[in-house]
């Protein structure tokens, strides 16, 4: 069974409306987005990192030498190339704390930052929250964006994996950006 451990490192995250409904629908996105890419997996540990938009900023500074904030940051355990190897594996693997549970590494998001884009595309914000978890795990899974090709197939497996929980297309305005 996969687990999202939660850490909340901003109160203000406690205040939002809709925060423990969205906290329910972590397990199912990371289910279904897992799903997207393998049949077959080893269980999986995400790790979630509810901050502010200062913290986001100094993490993006220390891991990625960008001096900005961001919305989220993803974290990989493992190489890219190696990740469907381990996922698929019939090894037990034994990851601390939960025994056989392959950690996959960790996503920060920012409360700020998103609550910023919310208002400037008039997106609802747990709809961003659960497109930006999404995208994250994607990130961990080992895809990325770096090409127009591997843009378009990351940002059409969100669009599915999205809309299987009612949540719009987030990319229907090209000008917004991850």
């Amino acid at each position: 069974m996969n687990v999202v451990n939660i850490n909340i490192a901003d109160d203000a995250w406690n205040a939002c409306s809709r925060f423990d409904e969205w906290q329910s629908l972590l397990l199912p996105l990371l289910d279904c987005t897992v799903g997207k890419l393998y049949e077959k997996y080893v269980p999986l540990d995400v790790n979630l990192l509810l901050t502010n938009s200062e913290d986001i900023r100094e993490l993006n500074r220390k891991f990625r030498n960008v001096d900005a904030s961001t919305n989220v940051l993803s974290f990989p355990q493992y190489e890219p190339d190696i990740v469907p190897d381990i996922l698929q594996t019939d090894d037990k693997i034994a990851t601390p704390p939960n025994k056989n549970v392959l950690a996959l590494g960790d996503i920060a998001m920012a409360r700020g930052k998103i609550m910023e884009e919310c208002g400037e595309y008039g997106l609802e914000f747990f709809d961003r929250c659960s497109h930006l978890f999404v995208h994250g795990v994607f990130h961990l899974l080992g895809l990325d964006h770096m090409n127009q090709e591997d843009e378009c197939k990351m940002e059409n497996l969100e669009i599915r994996v999205l809309g299987e929980f009612g949540i719009d297309n987030p990319y229907i305005s090209k000008e917004r950006s991850i």
